[in-house]
């Protein structure tokens, strides 16, 4: 029905990042925020159970640990722990009944902003120095070091654990687990890989396992897992930030950065129609039928193609519909244009002085000095009015951009107010300021 099932807001202050589910039973749902705290939900009721704060930076990251294989997680029991990586350069792993932090491991030089959970308590991040570390969530200590030449968006674990497969600028990158070395590189797409994650293969062996790659030029990959291999390209209108695959490969999910979340899904075919269906030499890996499910992104007409100077000729105009020009808006002005083009000039810098905006004030002064109302604009003033316009010029005559307008309305204020001196304390106050101000430059 693609409806929303459940809106988790409570407990998250900021921008939340990495939603996961805890594998086994999915329900606890764990996200981390913006300013670094670590929230665990509950599926069912959607309440905050834990909040989780130790992070002293954005939290990018979270993770359960299973004591599945990589790529079997969901055979898991439900476990009582919690992983996450964040942009103060730590991996944290907490126990989530209790809230309590029990490792802060620490090794990373920049960013954490790629977590997995590699087999048990072993843990693989990536980070913008560069590296993809493996850690013991035991210890609290990092027992390898894997260097990539380039920042790190993503890290996904083989189906076995016993490789890892990281985003690195438009490639992606096979690093053996236990060796720590490189094994292959895949030039995915034309623009960074912003994902990679694994389809698991049938229990049966039917189906083999897959990795996928998101990539910021709108493109969803399918490879295979032995050859690496490219299977299936789907093109996508917007760039993709992540994607994911249902266990039972019915669903293919994708989000992009403009916010959208696509979900396509298999059709159900019958077994007649599936007896009837022409023998095809393509994997039977399930992935293969999302492509009908998936719209041809229309090419948008652009001035550098031919048919854009085309549209529109061959089609027929109705002559019993009316067609109605779109009456021409009038653009909406600020308040102290609307009296410049009045020639109202002390209302335009009282206007241009309630913004607090020095660039507004210092275009209303440009202004009137090309118009010869600066004076005008001066002139009249109680002693409030004029010690707020020498404070505000006071403030800003150390910017270069704007000394010259500030100097030159505070030596109109002092060629009109002059003889005033000592009348007022307030304005006695505002230009003894101005003086040192004056002084001090």
């Amino acid at each position: 029905s693609n409806r929303v099932l459940r809106a988790f807001s409570r407990g998250m202050n900021d921008i939340a990042h990495c939603g996961t589910f805890r594998p086994g039973d999915g329900k606890l749902l764990a996200a981390g925020c913006e300013d670094g705290t670590v929230s665990v939900f509950d599926t069912t009721s959607g309440s905050v159970l834990r909040s989780l704060k130790g992070h002293k930076a954005s939290a990018r990251c979270v993770a359960f640990p299973t004591e599945a294989s990589g790529g079997e997680a969901g055979d898991a029991a439900p476990t009582t722990r919690l992983v996450s990586a964040s942009d103060d350069m730590t991996l944290r792993v907490w126990d989530v009944p209790t809230g309590v932090e029990e490792r802060c491991c620490t090794g990373h030089g920049d960013y954490v902003r790629a977590l997995t959970c590699v087999v048990g308590h072993t843990y693989a991040t990536g980070a913008f120095d560069h590296t993809v570390k493996l850690w013991d969530a035991r210890a609290g200590k990092c027992v390898k070091t894997m260097r990539c030449g380039a920042p790190v968006s993503c890290v996904s674990a083989f189906p076995g654990g016993a490789q890892l497969a990281a985003a690195v600028g438009n490639e992606v990158q096979i690093w053996d687990v236990l060796a720590g070395k490189l094994m292959s590189r895949v030039i995915a797409h034309r623009k960074a890989v912003s994902c990679v994650t694994f389809a698991p293969g049938a229990p049966d062996g039917s189906s083999p396992s897959r990795m996928l790659t998101a990539g910021l030029d709108g493109l969803l990959k399918v490879y295979t897992t032995d050859k690496l291999e490219a299977l299936h390209t789907f093109r996508h209108p917007h760039a993709l930030t992540s994607v994911a695959v249902s266990r039972d490969l019915a669903t293919l999910a994708t989000g992009g950065e403009a916010g959208v979340l696509a979900l396509r899904r298999r059709e159900k075919h019958s077994a007649s129609s599936t007896s009837k269906a022409p023998p095809t030499s393509a994997p039977n890996d399930g992935l293969a039928e999302f492509r009908e499910a998936l719209p041809r992104a229309e090419r948008a007409l652009t001035a550098s193609s031919h048919r854009y100077f085309l549209r529109g000729q061959k089609s027929p105009i109705p002559m019993d519909v009316a067609v109605i020009a779109d009456k021409p808006r009038r653009a909406k002005l600020a308040k102290y244009d609307r009296m410049l083009r009045r020639f109202r000039y002390a209302e335009a810098l009282d206007a241009a002085l309630e913004t607090r905006r020095a660039a507004v004030v210092h275009a209303v002064l440009e202004e009137l000095a090309t118009r010869g109302g600066l004076a005008h604009a001066v002139a009249g003033r109680d002693a409030a009015s004029v010690s707020r316009l020498v404070i505000f010029a006071t403030r800003h005559l150390h910017h270069a951009r704007y000394a010259s307008s500030m100097l030159g309305v505070l030596a109109r204020v002092v060629s009109e107010y002059g003889a005033a001196v000592g009348a007022s304390a307030e304005l006695d106050r505002a230009l003894l300021s101005a003086r040192e101000r004056l002084r001090a430059e």
